[in-house]
């Protein structure tokens, strides 16, 4: 019949807490789905909002960067039609263009000479091949005249200075264009310097290259006829300037210009006009760092919105970059690092690096950029020359005379930096808020819940005799008329049960101010036989002094000190497992090792030493001299009730009588062990030598004295002695 009973509880209770099992399911997962789906709306429509936020930042950079190199380039072409006009250059065009003639009429090189003129070209020829470039062989080069060939020897082979622009007057030149080239050199020196372009070339109506600050080796070859007539600043001499109107200049996009040593280079020409008739052409080289500017200013990328990896870049119509790569202006070993990840021609990192740019030398081959070479403005996500993903908008400059592109980009990962500490937050919340939405599914499962497990249960227990439980008042329904009727059965019962267990209490908690609890625990569960209990035990005796009877004490303090003192002391030994044998304002007894005999001495040890610790604190702390004595003794000890029915505890044997007598005679702020038991201790203690003892009516006791145990913390020079 019991069986019946037990099965039959068992399944209600289990329905109830499938019940509720399935209830907590059902609540958490409705309400995590829906935080899902909610942070998941959230985290699609912040995606969007920074995108198109990234997006502006990026269309209106770009477009900004267009205006300013559209306004840029134009305000060169203006300079040098402005220069084109100053009297330094008509002047030096018209003279530069008759002394000109006049060498070529009687002058000429000897043969070792025109042979130095040919190891320099040897020399930059092989320059330019071991840089990876294709360089036609130095007789195509050389100039066919021979006044090319005599300026060229003079300001180039023969010039021993290390910037070509710094010789006015060439020492082997007596030419009439020595005589015009150290007065005008000077001024047109200046004026390039001022104006801050690279080179600045005069060329005569016949396309000769009369003058040139830097004295590279377009210098005095013909723009129509010699090596340079397919550039694009021989085809804007042919062309280009005679073509267009007065007061307009002639832009020459970049190309490898081997006069510069093959480096990317970008003119702009005007034609020299004096009184109405066209002398000569000015062409002057901008320097990439102009173009630079125009379109990262001071690089200061963060002021300027770019952040960590953004950048606005100039692309040309044959794909090649116009101005210089971010990464390879920050961290050029970085930028070569990337490179080498892409599918790029292999030299294409050394001559980046030869020429410290990546103008006119990194392809950008992107959908953004063929996008906006057909003429469209690019808004969204690409991949970018060096493989990154990125947000990018790129759109025309904008100019008749400018076939570019600006592009402005940001790595995709950094855009969507701020979209990863938001889905770091509603992870964060998430995981924050599944405990409470738990916790909220377990309490709604409860309240819902309530009524049935508490009444199955009750009834069960109801059913087995037990008259002991109280339920709580489950509602105006038919579960709260049972609890009900039930409560009433059991509150008699229950009270009598209450008074038995309040006794029951009240006398475990006096037996536990006289016995140890062990015995406690043995008294209380029926056992009688308590008397004469045959153990091993080490004995602790500490002597306290100076309190009751203290000088300068009352009586009622020195009570009160010493109780607190007990208390202390007592809790110290149950958090050590150390028993009370007895305790006085003056003395008290424990034993160790009782029921752990194996640890006792060093048990024992540590909790004379941690006493003694505590009444050195004590001293501190009540500004008492209260002071100690202690003794130590292990051996075979009787524990028990002298007499059940008295209910008193005592430890008797040598043991406590010797600790006893340790006590007694040790002397002040002193713990003595005697040597059996100190030889139980291991070697981090502490022990010397205790001579001259008697005790026990004169005999002779081998004794040691316990300090703190080697390298302890505590070990200082008030350690008890």
């Amino acid at each position: 019949m019991n069986a019946d009973l037990a099965n039959g509880e068992a399944q209600p209770a289990r329905r109830a807490r499938t019940l509720r099992r399935s209830l907590v399911i059902t609540f958490t997962a409705v309400s995590l789905v829906s935080v899902l789906l909610l942070g998941l709306l959230n985290f699609y429509q912040a995606r969007n909002l920074l995108t198109d936020s990234v997006s502006d930042q990026l269309v209106n950079q770009q477009r900004a960067k267009a205006v300013a190199i559209r306004n840029g380039i134009e305000r060169l072409e203006q300079t040098v039609v402005v220069a084109a006009r100053s009297r330094e250059v008509i002047e030096g065009v018209v003279e530069f263009s008759a002394a000109f003639d006049e060498v070529g009429q009687s002058n000429s090189l000897d043969p070792g000479e025109l042979q130095s003129v040919r190891d320099t070209y040897d020399i930059v020829v092989d320059a330019i091949a071991n840089a990876g470039l294709d360089a036609p062989p130095p007789d195509d080069l050389i100039p066919g005249s021979d006044v090319g060939r005599y300026l060229q020897y003079h300001y180039i082979t023969a010039n021993t200075a290390e910037d070509r622009s710094e010789m006015a007057d060439a020492p082997g030149d007596r030419s009439g264009y020595g005589a015009v080239h150290a007065v005008r050199h000077p001024a047109l020196v200046q004026l390039r310097s001022q104006l801050g372009f690279d080179d600045l070339l005069l060329v005569d109506t016949a396309g000769n290259v009369v003058y040139s600050t830097d004295k590279r080796l377009d210098y005095a070859t013909n723009m129509t006829t010699g090596p340079y007539r397919t550039t694009g600043v021989g085809n804007a001499v042919i062309n280009g300037i005679p073509a267009v109107p007065i007061g307009e200049a002639v832009f020459v996009d970049f190309e490898i210009y081997l006069p510069a040593e093959g480096r990317p280079s970008l003119f702009i020409g005007a034609a020299i006009r004096s009184e109405a008739r066209t002398v000569g052409s000015l062409l002057v080289e901008v320097p990439i760092e102009t173009l630079n500017t125009l379109t990262i200013g001071e690089a200061d990328w963060e002021a300027t919105g770019f952040g960590d990896t953004g950048e606005v870049y100039v692309v040309g119509r044959d794909q090649l970059m116009r101005t210089d790569s971010r990464l390879w202006i920050e961290d050029p070993a970085e930028y070569q690092r990337e490179l080498e990840k892409q599918d790029y021609d292999a030299r294409l990192g050394d001559l980046i690096a030869i020429f410290d740019s990546t103008a006119l030398l990194q392809p950008v081959e992107s959908d953004a950029v063929q996008e906006a070479l057909s003429g469209e403005q690019f808004i969204g996500r690409s991949t970018n020359y060096l493989g990154r993903k990125s947000l990018t908008s790129a759109g025309p400059v904008g100019s008749d005379l400018l076939d570019w592109v600006v592009v402005a980009e940001v790595a995709a990962a950094e855009a969507n930096d701020p979209l990863g500490a938001y889905l770091a937050r509603i992870l964060i919340t998430g995981v924050v808020l599944i405990p409470i939405v738990v916790l909220l599914a377990l309490l709604f499962a409860d309240r819902m819940t309530k009524p049935v497990e508490p009444v199955v249960a009750a009834a069960g227990r109801v059913a087995d005799g037990d008259l002991s439980t109280t339920l709580p008042d489950l509602g105006r329904n038919e579960f709260g008329d049972v609890a009900r009727r039930l409560n009433r059965l059991t509150a008699a019962l229950r009270e009598r049960e209450d008074a038995l267990a309040v006794e029951e209490q009240e006398t475990r908690r006096l037996l536990l101010s006289a016995l140890p609890p062990r015995l406690v625990t043995a008294l209380r569960s029926g056992e009688q036989d308590l008397l004469d209990l045959l153990d091993t035990a080490t004995v602790v005796v500490v002597d306290v002094d100076g309190l009751v009877g203290g000088a300068g004490i009352s009586e009622e303090a020195g009570v009160e000190l010493s109780t607190e003192l007990s208390s202390r002391v007592e809790t110290l030994a149950d958090d050590l497992g150390v028993e009370r044998v007895r305790s006085s304002t003056d003395q008290h007894v424990f034993a160790a090792g009782l029921a752990t005999p194996d640890t006792a001495a060093q048990v024992a040890a540590d909790f004379a030493v941690e006493v003694a610790a505590l009444i050195e604190q004590f001293r501190h702390d009540h500004a008492v001299e209260v002071t100690y004595r202690a003794g130590i003794s292990a051996g075979q000890v009787i524990a028990g009730l002298v007499t059940a029915d008295q209910l008193t505890y005592g430890v008797f044997g040598d043991p406590p009588r010797t600790a006893l007598a340790l006590a007694g005679i040790a002397a002040r702020d002193q713990i003595l062990i005697d040597a059996v038991t100190a030889a139980e201790l291991d070697d981090s203690w502490s022990l010397e030598p205790a001579t001259g003892l008697s005790v026990l009516q004169g005999e002779h006791v081998s004794a040691m004295v316990l300090r703190q145990p080697a390298g302890s913390d505590s070990d200082s020079a008030d350690s008890p002695s």
